[in-house]
């Protein structure tokens, strides 16, 4: 039996195929590059996996004259998984207001260049400085909104109209798929960057933000003397435990389709202002000078 074209396209419209190219669509407008369907060895099994998208951010980059030449460049990469949520997605709003620290829970790979040593009696190293702006700074997104820590989706029961709330299998598989994916990337950047990139005589950053599009509903609940209250949101912060020897969390972001073009504006300036801090540390002083290769021929 032949499926008809009503069914193709009732199919089509309930799978998450869609919401891809709309995705690649409002990055390409704002001049990213996209690759879809990147894949990765599972770090379990050693299979290839797949993400839906892997897009890069624009080049954001200084040049200083100090004693020596010193070149900044910063980039990001939105690695996204893009999901039609046939319910809504829901998670739990913290009672308290505390923030947790986002210390080593978010993604990236970087090469700083040193002081000269009689500076550090004065000044803080660059790595102090690049820890300290990411898990103070509102201008960094992950420090906009506190990070939710538990979640739930809904699905009726077999045989009954009774709803259940509980963890969908698919979306913590799409959480660890983002993390597994995200950590690949950074070894894969390590070892380019201790090895051929010419960025290890200057300062170099690259962070990786994993993401989740909901294509349908977002929200966030909350009880209160038995009373449940649900609110719609476009944007949450998930701070998602899993063991690992490394980290404490990772933080993902999971947002509506709408909100996309706010969140891609959010991390720009924050990873702006995150290379015009490190700017301001390194005026005025004098750095750790390396010897450049003259000959374009000759290796890294």
């Amino acid at each position: 039996m032949k499926i008809k074209k009503s069914e193709i396209i009732e199919s089509l419209n309930r799978s998450g195929y869609f919401l891809e190219t709309r995705i690649l669509e409002v990055l390409a407008k704002q001049e990213y590059k996209n690759f879809p369907n990147q894949t990765y060895p599972d770090p379990i099994t050693g299979k290839s996996r797949e993400i839906d998208i892997l897009s890069n951010g624009p080049r954001i980059t200084e040049h200083l004259k100090l004693n020596q030449s010193l070149q900044f460049e910063y980039q990001y990469q939105f690695c996204f998984e893009c999901i039609n949520n046939d319910q809504p997605v829901a998670f739990f709003k913290r009672p308290d207001k505390d923030p947790y620290t986002i210390f080593g829970k978010f993604f990236y790979a970087k090469i700083e260049r040193d002081f000269k040593e009689e500076y550090y009696k004065t000044n803080n190293p660059p790595d102090y400085q690049f820890n300290s702006f990411t898990t103070e700074s509102k201008e960094f997104h992950y420090n906009q909104l506190l990070k939710n820590t538990q979640y739930c989706s809904f699905s009726q029961k077999r045989g009954n109209k009774e709803w259940m709330a509980s963890h969908p299998d698919g979306l913590h598989d799409t959480f660890n798929k983002l993390v597994d994916f995200c950590e690949h990337k950074i070894l894969g950047y390590e070892d380019w960057m201790e090895k051929k990139s010419a960025w290890r005589r200057d300062v170099y950053t690259t962070l990786f933000f994993p993401v989740v599009v909901l294509q349908n509903e977002l929200i966030e609940v909350s009880e209160k003397d038995g009373e449940v209250k649900i609110e719609n949101k476009n944007h949450i912060i998930f701070d998602f435990n899993r063991f690992s020897d490394k980290k404490d969390g990772f933080l993902i972001d999971v947002i509506t389709e709408d909100y996309l073009p706010e969140y891609i504006n959010k991390v720009r300036n924050g990873v702006t202002e995150l290379k015009n801090s490190m700017i301001e540390l390194y005026k005025n002083v004098e750095i750790v000078e390396v010897e450049y290769l003259k000959k374009s021929n000759e290796k890294n």
